[in-house]
């Protein structure tokens, strides 16, 4: 018996943003919300999530923002940026 929550199960791809101090002060909440608002626009809610994490230790590199199953990590991420990088995975580059 899984106890993952239902959203985790049916998810194809997890985006991670930290949400560590420097990062926060580095604008990871613009990447966060605009990744979120980037999946909604494309219809991918139900088969994406994107979620804060706790800090990831690349303090002096964050934002850092990750894309699983993939395992594309973004340094010094920006909202414009970590969107791109979405769609190319997505669309197999």
């Amino acid at each position: 018996m899984s106890t993952l929550p239902k959203r985790l199960k049916r998810a194809e791809l997890t985006v991670l943003v930290c949400g560590g101090k420097d990062c926060r002060a580095n604008g990871s909440k613009a990447v966060r919300r605009a990744l979120r608002a980037h999946v909604k626009a494309l219809g991918l809610r139900k088969s994406t999530l994107v979620l804060q994490t706790k800090c990831t230790g690349n303090c002096k590199r964050g934002p850092i923002c990750g894309i699983q199953p993939h395992n594309v990590w973004l340094a010094e991420a920006d909202p414009a940026r970590a969107c791109a990088v979405l769609d190319d995975l997505l669309n197999g580059e």
